[in-house]
């Protein structure tokens, strides 16, 4: 029994207490046994250790500030110790001391207290805040009317601001602009929460002046008089006016008067000034003086069109007078008159000034048109045509050119003329007078024919004949091909249908005449041939021979059979005899052909091959009554014999006995090729059920050989089983429990037919069994670049891969890439695994490292000239070598060319770059060993 001295107890052997409270403790042991009791006592003092706090009533004021402390520390506080930086007392040992603090900062407190189980300590940092007045000041800088006001006060916490002007602000550095020059008094009160303090200085405010003026009109007509007003700001102390082109040209008056005389667009300029500065106001183009009109034009001529040109000054509105009653308004008008004549054109002018005009006189004359037609056009030699002028009435002279024609030139107003040679002529009228000449053309104008030639040539190939007509003067065609086809065609295509002599015959005609030309023509023809057959017995029960009988036209020559599932495949006779064995539909083709072409004919599944029923059935008893399910193949037709005199045709026929008893159920499956026969017995009515196939197997995934242990775990006491494994050994099995090896690699079905004298059940499972292949592993170096060597992996169904290059490293991927650090004879392994194992392959692989210097050496590489502009020779001999490569790469490393190629041993190949930037650029030559870089410097 334990007594701990605070009024708890405990009967643990070795027991743990909590107390509650700090204090002096009596702890008593009384121990008991059936012999007596024990009692042993020992005291023991328990204190927490103290966690310092520091309090007050208030840390924050104006100097001289008293602070009032507290000691908020916990636990049985035997001594204790402040520090108070800048304070009177700096130090002090009372629980709750008042310190003084007389100079403006922020002060740490520390406080350390002890207990008879520690000590503890605490510093608040920036504990104790003391204040000061504040101190107003400022300074500030003018710019013209605006004040930027610069606030150095000291200690304040806000600011108000009194300009002097009625306007005040709060903010520290204000910028404030004064409405009127003056002397104003400006005032900053800076305030704490110690004090508000003032300060006031003057500050003058002086601006420049500005200058400003009006007119009282700014245009008008010579001599116009303007009065100008000054606008300028109050404080212009001067002026002086400048006016260009007025009189007077200058002016200090207040508001000047000006006259001007003279036209145009003149400036204004009025500076003023006072002490502070001065100021220009410039109107530029403000005054517009207009003069009066000025009236005069030019002309030119085109026949009656006539372009006016106005020649007037300081118009903006005119009105011209052309003479014939008509007129208009524009600035240079073009006018056509109707008529030759004298003609007096008058142009007034206005502007705002007045108007004014002037007159003069317009003679028109224009040339004649030329113009002529002729009695008739076309005729046949010798042809006279008479030729009418049809010129404009104003023409003189005429002079006529005939080429071909007599005569040749005529000066008549009407000639006529006479050709005697074909052709087509042009006639030509040149007619004039005072003003001018004019030149009428009419080309190929007449035209003078004669009786036309007939002649043809021709080409043909086979029966097509194209035919080229070399006639002359004819304009109509007639052709006559000799077998009943005609064309009026120049060069006709005509296909003649049937071998034979043609006699064709041209006829060529004009407005002269007409004539023939004739010619023998033999023609063999040959067209293109058309496949087609049939075959006395298409279809059948195998085997089956069937007689082709090729039907195609009389024209084919050749004949080219296909004959699929049949014996022979092919065939070049013109009927040939085929055997199928094997049933099915089949397709056959025929391609027939001649020189004129070929052609095919195909008919799908044109032979059917039948072949003989297989007899199928299962069956279910259900007491007397007998179920069955038809399984037979290629069957058309069905018998059942119940085994009691009774028979059915139907394909899945149910049939009740009589009484109980095992009967012989026999089905004949018959089809067009004969027939099946299977029997089986049938017990019905001796409570036998049909079984329900069911099977089980060891495992259903392995590794090729697979050997799968099946159990049959079918119901109802089957009395045979009839197992089907597509893909294993045996592939069928009667056995109950038969044993079954695969050695392909794939996925496979298992089916199983229970069956016993009441019926048949079947159980088939789809991709039942797996057998996966076992792995086999080979590889291949595949490209070596210097000591880099790139390794195909050519392994079959493997999963994961393990190289040992022989050098102390390997590698787990499928193509590794291996960098081999010396040169010597290495045994490659490469293990490669699947789920069913692994396979191991080795190869042993000589390894020579060549060096640059070696590489070098082995190798002679030159780039000339170098520097270029972009075309140099690449130049290397060494020993031959196939699968090189040469690269150009930029100053970024970017491939911009490729080029493979075998290396014979000596290379000289001419490079144009020409359309590269001007540059550095790499020329690298990648061989087996190693690669050989040039630096080319394109400028």
């Amino acid at each position: 029994l334990w007594d701990f001295g605070d009024g708890n107890s405990s009967t643990a052997f070795n027991p743990t207490h909590t107390y509650i409270e700090e204090g002096d403790f009596q702890v008593t042991l009384t121990v008991m046994n059936s012999c007596g009791t024990s009692v042993s006592s020992d005291d023991f003092s328990f204190f927490n250790m103290p966690l310092a706090g520091i309090g007050s009533t208030n840390s924050e004021g104006c100097a001289p500030y008293t602070v009032s402390f507290q000691d908020l520390s916990t636990g049985q506080i035997i001594s204790r110790l402040w520090s108070f930086p800048g304070g009177t007392p700096a130090t002090s040992t009372e629980e709750n001391p008042s310190v003084v603090y007389t100079t403006q900062g922020v002060y740490p407190v520390s406080l350390e207290v002890s207990t008879p189980a520690g000590t503890n300590a605490i510093t608040e940092a920036d504990y104790v805040v003391v204040n000061t007045d504040a101190i107003s000041d400022f300074g500030f800088s003018i710019d013209e009317s605006i004040v930027t006001f610069d606030n150095t006060s000291i200690n304040a916490s806000g600011y108000f601001w009194d300009f002097g002007d009625g306007n005040s602000s709060t903010l520290a550095d204000p910028v404030h602009e004064y409405e009127e020059d003056g002397t104003y008094e400006v005032t900053l009160t800076a305030i704490n929460e110690c004090s508000d303090v003032f300060q006031t200085i003057e500050i003058v405010i002086a601006t420049a002046p500005v200058a400003g003026f009006m007119s009282s009109a700014t245009s008008g007509c010579t001599p116009f008089e303007i009065n100008f007003t000054n606008t300028s700001s109050p404080n212009a102390e001067s002026l002086l006016w400048s006016f260009p082109g007025g009189n007077p040209s200058t002016s200090m008056e207040q508001n000047p008067i000006v006259t001007y005389e003279t036209e145009g667009v003149y400036d204004v300029v009025l500076e003023v000034q006072n002490g502070v500065g001065s100021d220009t106001e410039v109107q530029n183009n403000i005054i517009t003086i207009d003069p009066q009109p000025i009236a005069d034009f030019g002309f030119s001529t085109d026949e009656l069109e006539v372009v006016f040109e106005n020649e007037s000054s300081n118009g903006n509105s005119y009105v011209w007078d052309f003479g014939d009653g008509s007129e208009s308004f524009d600035e240079n008008p073009t006018h056509e008159y109707q008529m030759d004549g004298v003609y007096n054109v008058t142009l007034l002018v206005t502007n705002g000034c007045g108007e004014i005009s002037t007159e003069r006189e317009l003679v028109l004359i224009t040339s004649p048109t030329a113009s002529f037609t002729t009695s008739t056009a076309s005729g046949c030699t010798p042809f006279e045509v008479t030729y009418t002028n049809t010129s404009t009435s104003n023409a003189s002279q005429f002079v006529w050119n005939f080429p071909g024609g007599t005569p040749s030139t005529s000066t008549d107003e009407n000639p006529v003329v006479v050709y005697e040679n074909p052709g087509v002529y042009d006639a030509v009228l040149e007619v004039s007078n005072a003003a001018g000449m004019d030149v009428f053309t009419q080309t190929n104008l007449v035209s003078v024919e004669q009786v036309p030639t007939a002649m043809f040539e021709f080409e043909m190939t086979d029966n097509q004949v194209s035919f080229q007509n070399n006639s002359e003067n004819g304009n109509t065609y007639f052709w006559d091909f000799g077998d009943g086809n005609v064309s009026s065609m120049e060069n006709p295509i005509h296909t003649f249908e049937e071998n034979g002599d043609y006699l064709v015959t041209l006829t060529s005609s004009n407005d002269c005449g007409e004539v023939s030309f004739s010619t023998s023509i033999e023609i063999l023809v040959v067209s293109l041939p058309t496949a087609s057959f049939t075959a006395t017995n298409a279809s059948g029960c195998g085997p089956l021979t069937v007689q082709f009988e090729n039907e195609s036209t009389d024209n084919a020559e050749s004949f080219q059979w296909t004959f699929e599932g049949g014996t022979p495949e092919t065939s070049t006779e013109s009927d040939p005899i085929v055997v199928y064995e094997t049933p099915g539909n089949f397709t056959v083709n025929l391609t027939v052909s001649n020189s004129a072409g070929s052609d095919t004919y195909e008919q799908m599944n044109f032979v059917f091959v039948d072949s003989l029923p297989e007899a199928s059935f299962t069956f279910e008893t259900n007491d007397l009554e007998l179920i069955i399910s038809d399984q037979s193949m290629n069957a058309t037709s069905y018998f059942w014999t119940f085994g009691d005199g009774t028979t059915s045709t139907l394909e899945n026929p149910s049939y009740v006995y009589n009484q109980e008893g095992t009967y012989e159920l026999e089905l004949i499956a018959t089809n067009a090729c004969g027939s099946d026969t299977l029997v089986s017995a049938v017990s019905v009515g001796q409570g036998i059920t049909a079984p329900i196939a069911s099977f089980t197997s060891d495992e259903t995934n392995g590794c090729s050989p697979f050997e799968v242990q099946f159990n049959d775990q079918s119901e109802n006491n089957p009395e045979s089983w009839s197992w089907s494994f597509p893909g294993g050994f045996p592939s069928t099995s009667n056995m109950q429990n038969p044993i079954v090896v695969y050695s392909t690699p794939g996925v496979y079905e298992v089916s199983l037919i229970a069956a016993n004298s009441a019926g048949t059940n079947e159980m088939m499972l789809a991709e039942y069994i797996s057998v996966e292949p076992t792995v086999e592993a080979a590889f291949e170096i595949e490209d070596v670049q210097g000591a880099n060597y790139t390794f195909s992996n050519i392994s079959q169904n493997a999963e994961s891969y393990l190289w040992d290059f022989g050098d102390g490293t390997n590698s787990s991927e499928e193509n590794p890439v291996h960098e081999f650090t010396e040169s010597g004879l290495f045994n490659i392994q490469l293990v490669a695994s699947n789920i069913c194992g692994t396979d191991t392959v080795f190869s042993e692989v000589m390894i020579t490292i060549v060096s640059l210097e070696d590489l070098e050496k082995e190798f002679s590489f030159k780039v000339f000239p170098n520097p270029n502009k972009g075309q140099f020779t690449v130049s290397l001999d060494g020993f031959a070598e196939t699968d090189m490569q040469l690269n150009v790469y930029n100053v970024l490393g970017q491939k911009i060319w490729k080029e493979e190629f075998d290396f014979s041993g000596s290379l000289r190949k001419n490079m144009n770059f020409n359309y590269l930037a001007s540059g550095t650029y790499f020329l690298q030559i990648n061989t087996k060993e190693g690669q050989l870089n040039r630096k080319i410097i394109i400028e």
